[in-house]
């Protein structure tokens, strides 16, 4: 029979945005990049943040010339 306290202890610890805004060094990275990689989550576990991250940093940047495409089309 699993007890409460079990349960809880096997889930993975859940971390405010802030709070990984906040320690970013754990991820060796600045706070602002912790910022983009969570933009779209309010909470994440250490190894989520991680991976967010790694996306974040591993993404495809989009070539001036679209931005710039995107930025006529908007107004």
């Amino acid at each position: 029979m699993t007890t409460a306290k079990a349960k809880a202890k096997d889930e993975p610890t859940k971390f405010s945005k802030a709070e990984l805004i906040e320690n970013a060094h754990v991820f060796d990275v600045k706070p602002e990049i912790v910022v983009g990689a969570l933009y779209d989550k309010e909470e994440a576990t250490k190894e989520e943040a991680a991976q967010a991250i790694k996306d974040f940093l591993t993404k495809p940047k989009q070539p001036q010339e679209e931005k710039q495409e995107a930025k006529g089309d908007a107004e």
